[in-house]
């Protein structure tokens, strides 16, 4: 599930380097950059996660900042 506050500007910069008559065009981020720059707050990350972490059966982690990935077994859902 995606986080609040992640990815907020993310298309912007899609476009940018995709222009070919932008300025950026061509110049990519690395993975840490992206997490860097677009990742969730931190705040939200450990709210979200305190939240899952409350049912038994069910294990939550951040996917680079922007995601959160969980999984649950069948009685817990």
């Amino acid at each position: 599930m995606p986080l609040v506050g992640a990815n907020d500007g993310v298309e912007a910069l899609l476009d940018m380097v995709s222009d070919p008559t932008h300025a950026d065009y061509g110049k990519y981020l690395t993975p840490a950059e992206l997490a860097d720059r677009f990742a969730a707050p931190r705040d939200v990350q450990d709210r979200v996660e305190a939240f899952f972490a409350q049912y038994d059966g069910v294990s939550c982690g951040s996917v680079g900042g922007a995601s959160l990935s969980c999984t649950a077994s069948a009685a817990a859902v």
